[in-house]
Protein backbone atom coordinates (compact mmCIF):
# COMPACT_ATOMS: atom_id res chain seq x y z
CA UNK A 1 0.00 0.00 0.00
CA UNK A 2 2.80 2.21 0.40
CA UNK A 3 3.87 2.43 -2.62
CA UNK A 4 0.77 3.45 -3.94
CA UNK A 5 0.50 6.33 -2.18
CA UNK A 6 0.42 9.57 -3.84
CA UNK A 7 -1.07 12.52 -2.22
CA UNK A 8 -1.64 14.30 1.60
CA UNK A 9 -4.36 16.09 2.29
CA UNK A 10 -4.97 17.34 6.04
CA UNK A 11 -1.80 15.53 7.14
CA UNK A 12 -3.29 12.26 6.36
CA UNK A 13 -2.00 10.10 3.21
CA UNK A 14 -4.45 9.20 0.74
CA UNK A 15 -3.98 6.98 -2.35
CA UNK A 16 -6.30 9.09 -4.50
CA UNK A 17 -8.95 11.94 -4.26
CA UNK A 18 -11.60 9.21 -4.91
CA UNK A 19 -10.28 7.42 -1.88
CA UNK A 20 -10.79 10.68 0.21
CA UNK A 21 -14.05 11.69 -0.74
CA UNK A 22 -15.54 8.08 -0.94
CA UNK A 23 -13.93 8.38 2.78
CA UNK A 24 -15.96 11.58 3.63
CA UNK A 25 -18.82 11.68 2.22
CA UNK A 26 -17.23 14.69 -0.65
CA UNK A 27 -18.76 15.14 -4.02
CA UNK A 28 -15.60 14.81 -6.00
CA UNK A 29 -17.16 18.20 -7.91
CA UNK A 30 -16.89 20.18 -5.23
CA UNK A 31 -13.54 18.85 -3.81
CA UNK A 32 -11.15 21.83 -3.33
CA UNK A 33 -8.60 20.88 -0.37
CA UNK A 34 -5.05 21.86 0.06
CA UNK A 35 -2.74 18.59 -1.32
CA UNK A 36 0.84 17.72 -0.92
CA UNK A 37 1.96 15.64 -3.80
CA UNK A 38 4.14 12.76 -2.28
CA UNK A 39 8.01 12.47 -3.38
CA UNK A 40 8.72 9.42 -5.57
CA UNK A 41 5.58 9.71 -6.90
CA UNK A 42 5.59 8.93 -10.85
CA UNK A 43 2.08 8.99 -12.41
CA UNK A 44 -0.12 12.12 -11.72
CA UNK A 45 -2.16 10.77 -14.58
CA UNK A 46 -5.90 11.99 -13.83
CA UNK A 47 -5.26 13.25 -10.13
CA UNK A 48 -7.86 16.04 -9.80
CA UNK A 49 -9.93 15.09 -13.23
CA UNK A 50 -13.43 16.08 -12.76
CA UNK A 51 -13.25 18.40 -9.38
CA UNK A 52 -14.72 21.13 -10.96
CA UNK A 53 -14.30 23.66 -7.84
CA UNK A 54 -10.50 22.72 -7.20
CA UNK A 55 -8.56 25.93 -6.90
CA UNK A 56 -5.90 25.66 -5.21
CA UNK A 57 -1.15 25.63 -5.50
CA UNK A 58 -0.26 22.09 -6.46
CA UNK A 59 3.66 21.46 -6.77
CA UNK A 60 4.33 18.76 -8.76
CA UNK A 61 7.49 16.62 -7.46
CA UNK A 62 10.55 16.10 -9.58
CA UNK A 63 10.41 12.51 -11.32
CA UNK A 64 6.60 12.71 -12.22
CA UNK A 65 6.51 10.99 -15.57
CA UNK A 66 2.85 11.23 -16.62
CA UNK A 67 0.50 14.18 -15.79
CA UNK A 68 -1.87 13.20 -18.51
CA UNK A 69 -5.72 14.66 -17.76
CA UNK A 70 -4.28 15.57 -14.50
CA UNK A 71 -6.52 18.62 -14.41
CA UNK A 72 -8.74 17.72 -16.69
CA UNK A 73 -12.39 19.83 -16.25
CA UNK A 74 -11.24 21.34 -13.69
CA UNK A 75 -13.13 24.29 -14.11
CA UNK A 76 -12.39 26.64 -11.52
CA UNK A 77 -8.33 25.96 -11.45
CA UNK A 78 -6.75 29.47 -11.91
CA UNK A 79 -2.84 28.75 -10.60
CA UNK A 80 0.50 29.48 -11.97
CA UNK A 81 2.54 25.97 -12.29
CA UNK A 82 6.09 24.43 -12.43
CA UNK A 83 5.92 21.07 -14.37
CA UNK A 84 9.29 19.58 -13.58
CA UNK A 85 11.86 18.43 -15.98
CA UNK A 86 11.58 14.82 -15.38
CA UNK A 87 7.13 14.82 -17.14
CA UNK A 88 7.12 13.61 -20.41
CA UNK A 89 3.31 13.52 -21.39
CA UNK A 90 0.57 16.37 -20.79
CA UNK A 91 -2.12 14.92 -22.52
CA UNK A 92 -5.13 16.94 -21.99
CA UNK A 93 -3.59 18.14 -18.66
CA UNK A 94 -5.61 21.48 -18.43
CA UNK A 95 -8.02 20.99 -20.74
CA UNK A 96 -11.58 22.76 -19.76
CA UNK A 97 -9.85 24.96 -17.16
CA UNK A 98 -12.01 27.31 -18.42
CA UNK A 99 -10.45 30.25 -15.74
CA UNK A 100 -6.69 29.06 -16.08
CA UNK A 101 -4.78 32.43 -17.31
CA UNK A 102 -1.46 31.61 -15.43
CA UNK A 103 2.25 31.20 -16.64
CA UNK A 104 2.67 27.52 -17.16
CA UNK A 105 6.47 26.86 -16.99
CA UNK A 106 7.17 23.54 -19.19
CA UNK A 107 9.48 20.36 -18.66
CA UNK A 108 12.70 20.42 -20.63
CA UNK A 109 11.82 16.24 -21.56
CA UNK A 110 8.32 17.07 -22.54
CA UNK A 111 7.20 14.72 -25.44
CA UNK A 112 3.07 15.47 -25.92
CA UNK A 113 1.22 18.51 -24.97
CA UNK A 114 -1.70 17.39 -27.00
CA UNK A 115 -5.20 18.59 -26.28
CA UNK A 116 -2.90 20.36 -23.26
CA UNK A 117 -5.35 23.75 -23.03
CA UNK A 118 -8.06 22.31 -25.13
CA UNK A 119 -11.24 24.42 -24.30
CA UNK A 120 -8.96 26.78 -21.90
CA UNK A 121 -11.36 29.79 -22.99
CA UNK A 122 -9.54 32.76 -21.26
CA UNK A 123 -5.72 31.28 -21.76
CA UNK A 124 -3.44 34.14 -23.14
CA UNK A 125 -0.25 33.44 -21.41
CA UNK A 126 3.25 33.25 -23.17
CA UNK A 127 4.14 30.07 -23.83
CA UNK A 128 7.78 28.66 -23.94
CA UNK A 129 7.83 24.35 -25.81
CA UNK A 130 11.02 22.60 -25.29
CA UNK A 131 13.22 21.57 -27.94
CA UNK A 132 12.45 17.30 -27.42
CA UNK A 133 8.63 18.32 -28.32
CA UNK A 134 7.11 16.15 -30.71
CA UNK A 135 3.25 16.38 -30.98
CA UNK A 136 1.29 19.20 -30.37
CA UNK A 137 -1.73 17.98 -31.43
CA UNK A 138 -4.97 20.40 -30.94
CA UNK A 139 -2.99 22.11 -28.00
CA UNK A 140 -4.68 25.41 -27.76
CA UNK A 141 -8.17 24.20 -29.83
CA UNK A 142 -10.89 26.69 -28.58
CA UNK A 143 -8.80 28.99 -26.53
CA UNK A 144 -10.63 32.15 -27.80
CA UNK A 145 -8.52 34.67 -25.97
CA UNK A 146 -5.13 32.88 -26.88
CA UNK A 147 -2.79 35.48 -29.14
CA UNK A 148 0.82 35.10 -28.03
CA UNK A 149 3.90 34.35 -29.98
CA UNK A 150 4.83 30.91 -29.80
CA UNK A 151 8.21 29.13 -31.21
CA UNK A 152 7.63 25.66 -32.45
CA UNK A 153 11.02 23.52 -31.91
CA UNK A 154 11.91 21.75 -35.26
CA UNK A 155 11.35 18.48 -33.28
CA UNK A 156 8.00 18.69 -33.31
CA UNK A 157 5.63 15.76 -36.44
CA UNK A 158 2.33 16.56 -35.76
CA UNK A 159 0.57 19.94 -35.28
CA UNK A 160 -2.98 18.67 -36.52
CA UNK A 161 -5.51 21.48 -35.19
CA UNK A 162 -2.87 23.17 -33.18
CA UNK A 163 -4.93 26.60 -32.90
CA UNK A 164 -7.98 25.37 -34.25
CA UNK A 165 -10.92 27.95 -33.13
CA UNK A 166 -8.41 30.06 -31.80
CA UNK A 167 -10.45 32.73 -33.03
CA UNK A 168 -7.74 35.79 -31.63
CA UNK A 169 -5.08 34.33 -32.88
CA UNK A 170 -2.96 36.57 -35.16
CA UNK A 171 0.67 35.76 -34.79
CA UNK A 172 3.49 34.40 -36.76
CA UNK A 173 4.45 30.85 -36.86
CA UNK A 174 7.16 29.13 -38.35
CA UNK A 175 6.45 25.54 -39.36
CA UNK A 176 9.26 22.86 -37.86
CA UNK A 177 11.18 21.33 -40.61
CA UNK A 178 10.37 17.97 -39.50
CA UNK A 179 6.84 18.76 -39.28
CA UNK A 180 4.57 15.80 -41.35
CA UNK A 181 1.07 16.76 -40.28
CA UNK A 182 -0.29 20.61 -39.82
CA UNK A 183 -3.80 19.66 -40.97
CA UNK A 184 -6.96 21.76 -39.45
CA UNK A 185 -3.64 23.97 -38.08
CA UNK A 186 -5.26 27.07 -38.04
CA UNK A 187 -9.07 26.40 -38.80
CA UNK A 188 -11.39 29.06 -38.00
CA UNK A 189 -8.56 31.25 -36.60
CA UNK A 190 -10.90 33.97 -37.96
CA UNK A 191 -8.08 36.56 -37.62
CA UNK A 192 -5.28 35.01 -38.61
CA UNK A 193 -3.38 36.73 -41.61
CA UNK A 194 0.08 35.72 -41.65
CA UNK A 195 2.72 34.26 -44.27
CA UNK A 196 2.89 30.70 -44.37
CA UNK A 197 5.57 28.39 -45.24
CA UNK A 198 5.18 24.98 -45.68
CA UNK A 199 8.38 22.80 -44.93
CA UNK A 200 9.57 19.71 -47.54
CA UNK A 201 8.75 16.98 -45.31
CA UNK A 202 5.38 17.86 -44.52
CA UNK A 203 2.53 15.39 -45.83
CA UNK A 204 -0.84 16.69 -44.60
CA UNK A 205 -2.16 19.99 -44.52
CA UNK A 206 -5.66 19.46 -45.65
CA UNK A 207 -8.22 22.09 -44.32
CA UNK A 208 -5.02 24.47 -42.78
CA UNK A 209 -6.73 27.89 -43.22
CA UNK A 210 -10.45 26.81 -43.67
CA UNK A 211 -12.59 29.53 -41.95
CA UNK A 212 -9.87 31.85 -42.11
CA UNK A 213 -11.86 34.91 -43.29
CA UNK A 214 -9.44 37.33 -42.86
CA UNK A 215 -6.47 36.04 -44.39
CA UNK A 216 -4.81 36.92 -47.27
CA UNK A 217 -1.28 36.26 -47.03
CA UNK A 218 1.41 34.74 -48.96
CA UNK A 219 1.94 30.61 -48.89
CA UNK A 220 5.42 29.34 -49.79
CA UNK A 221 4.83 25.48 -50.27
CA UNK A 222 6.44 22.68 -52.58
CA UNK A 223 4.63 21.93 -55.66
CA UNK A 224 3.47 18.79 -55.39
CA UNK A 225 1.47 19.87 -51.85
CA UNK A 226 -0.54 22.11 -53.40
CA UNK A 227 -3.43 19.72 -53.71
CA UNK A 228 -3.61 19.85 -50.03
CA UNK A 229 -5.49 23.41 -49.72
CA UNK A 230 -8.72 21.63 -51.17
CA UNK A 231 -9.21 24.48 -53.96
CA UNK A 232 -10.59 23.90 -57.30
CA UNK A 233 -7.83 24.53 -58.89
CA UNK A 234 -7.14 25.18 -63.17
CA UNK A 235 -3.64 25.46 -64.27
CA UNK A 236 -3.11 27.67 -67.53
CA UNK A 237 0.15 27.82 -69.05
CA UNK A 238 2.04 31.66 -69.58
CA UNK A 239 5.57 31.62 -71.13
CA UNK A 240 7.53 29.79 -68.38
CA UNK A 241 5.03 30.73 -65.69
CA UNK A 242 1.92 29.16 -64.27
CA UNK A 243 -1.12 31.03 -63.24
CA UNK A 244 -4.28 29.04 -61.21
CA UNK A 245 -7.75 30.67 -62.00
CA UNK A 246 -9.75 32.40 -59.24
CA UNK A 247 -11.72 30.08 -57.46
CA UNK A 248 -14.37 30.05 -54.43
CA UNK A 249 -12.95 28.98 -50.85
CA UNK A 250 -14.72 26.37 -49.23
CA UNK A 251 -16.65 26.21 -46.02
CA UNK A 252 -16.56 30.12 -45.71
CA UNK A 253 -19.38 31.93 -44.51
CA UNK A 254 -18.80 34.85 -46.99
CA UNK A 255 -17.16 33.95 -50.12
CA UNK A 256 -13.94 34.78 -51.21
CA UNK A 257 -12.43 34.62 -54.59
CA UNK A 258 -9.33 34.51 -54.11
CA UNK A 259 -6.29 34.61 -57.06
CA UNK A 260 -2.73 32.09 -56.91
CA UNK A 261 0.25 33.57 -59.33
CA UNK A 262 3.22 30.69 -59.21
CA UNK A 263 6.35 32.83 -59.25
CA UNK A 264 8.39 30.00 -59.82
CA UNK A 265 9.42 28.24 -63.40
CA UNK A 266 7.03 26.00 -64.54
CA UNK A 267 10.28 23.11 -64.90
CA UNK A 268 11.18 23.35 -61.21
CA UNK A 269 11.51 19.60 -59.64
CA UNK A 270 8.60 18.95 -56.99
CA UNK A 271 11.35 19.12 -54.50
CA UNK A 272 11.43 23.17 -54.92
CA UNK A 273 8.97 25.61 -53.55
CA UNK A 274 6.37 27.86 -55.42
CA UNK A 275 5.19 31.04 -54.13
CA UNK A 276 1.93 31.67 -53.90
CA UNK A 277 0.28 35.14 -53.74
CA UNK A 278 -3.32 35.25 -52.41
CA UNK A 279 -5.52 38.39 -53.52
CA UNK A 280 -8.52 38.05 -51.55
CA UNK A 281 -11.69 40.00 -53.44
CA UNK A 282 -14.53 40.01 -51.44
CA UNK A 283 -17.81 39.36 -53.13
Amino acid sequence: MKEKVRIEIDGSLYCSINEYCHKYGINKLYFNEPVKIIEGTKNCSKMFLGCKKFNQPVIIPEGVINCEFMFYACEEFNQSLIIPDSVKNCLHMFAECKKLNQIIKFPKNLECCDYMFTDCNNFNQSVKLPNNLKSCVGMFQRCYRFNQPINIPDTVINCYGMFAICMSFNQFIKLPKNLVNCKYMFYQCYHFNQPITIPNNTIECDNMIDKCHSFHELITAPINKLYAFKYKIKFKYNKNKIEIDSYILKNCEIDTMVTFELKKAINVSEEEFAEISLLALLN
